[in-house]
């Protein structure tokens, strides 16, 4: 059966084990749970505004069946994207199945949304279970913890400096969980096994760290 994201086994492995090494928190060996993306509006509304338009938000829909896609003011999925979406499978240097529903492949789910597989991260919802469908659905895409790594420590200290209006450094929330973003967290999914590049592809993080992400907004109470 062909597959048409980056989920081919050694990929997945890499990008598995990569996702458990950001998973422990720097310096304390502790654990820490995935918490949604809602989490992160409450003290970064811009940066969260802007993210819900781009592509790495609405990366979920790809997996879906093109029968199934319509257009989502309240998500930012818009006829192009949709268009776009439809175009890329069928120019992909490995066979995708428009009509497929990939909503529940392990392989696509670890690139298409938030710590798939991990503590408090994506699993696939019953249809009959309300709460765990509105969970899955804030876990959806690329959202912030992906990249930022699992919240549930330091949305808390992030929450406090909002309170407080007191000052912080990235040291403080590294050990509380966050990870910093540099060209190996792009990597574990934006790489040649991915069925839409061809197998010369090279990422090109500096290009790209500054596009297709969320806008940048000064933090006026960070030390450094």
């Amino acid at each position: 059966m062909s597959r048409w994201c980056p989920g081919c086994t050694v990929a997945v492995f890499l990008a598995g084990l990569l996702t458990i090494m950001t998973h422990q928190a720097r310096g304390t060996g502790e654990e820490h749970d995935y918490v949604g993306t809602k989490s992160c509006k409450k003290c970064h509304f811009e940066i969260w505004e802007s993210w819900t338009k781009t592509k790495m938000a609405n990366s979920f829909h790809v997996l879906l069946p093109d029968s199934a896609l319509k257009t989502d003011k309240e998500t930012g999925l818009t006829d192009e994207w949709i268009a776009q979406i439809k175009a890329n499978k069928t120019k992909a240097h490995r066979p995708i199945e428009p009509d497929k529903d990939y909503t529940r492949d392990p392989d696509c789910l670890r690139c298409h949304t938030t710590g798939y597989g991990l503590p408090g991260g994506y699993a696939v919802p019953d249809p009959k279970d309300k709460k765990a469908q509105r969970k899955a659905n804030d876990l959806q895409g690329v959202g912030c913890e992906s990249c930022h790594g699992p919240g549930s420590q330091y949305v808390k200290i992030f929450e406090e400096i909002q309170d407080k209006q007191r000052q912080y450094t990235r040291q403080e929330l590294y050990s509380a969980g966050l990870s910093p973003v540099d060209a190996q967290t792009c990597v574990r999914c934006h790489n040649k096994e991915s069925p839409l590049v061809a197998e010369d592809y090279v990422f090109d993080y500096e290009t790209r760290k500054a596009e297709g992400i969320h806008q940048r907004v000064e933090l006026k109470l960070r030390k450094e």
